[in-house]
């Protein structure tokens, strides 16, 4: 039986959406790393955090290759 995707309405057979990808685990969204820029200035940042954010660049940086 077929599923409507909430996504985009497309109708998909199995796990995930075959247009739009929606309900794949594997799939990873702009939407997630949009919640990943920084937003406390540098400089008021504890050392977890700066090690966190450069741990983020390092990533972006890899996927826009």
């Amino acid at each position: 039986m077929s599923k409507l995707c909430k996504s985009c309405g497309n109708y998909y057979e199995g796990d995930h959406c075959d247009k739009c990808g929606y309900g794949d685990p594997n799939l990873k969204t702009h939407a997630a790393d949009k919640y990943k820029k920084p937003t406390k200035p540098e400089r008021f940042r504890t050392e977890e955090e700066k090690e966190l954010y450069a741990e983020w660049e390092k990533e972006k940086k890899r996927t826009l290759r």
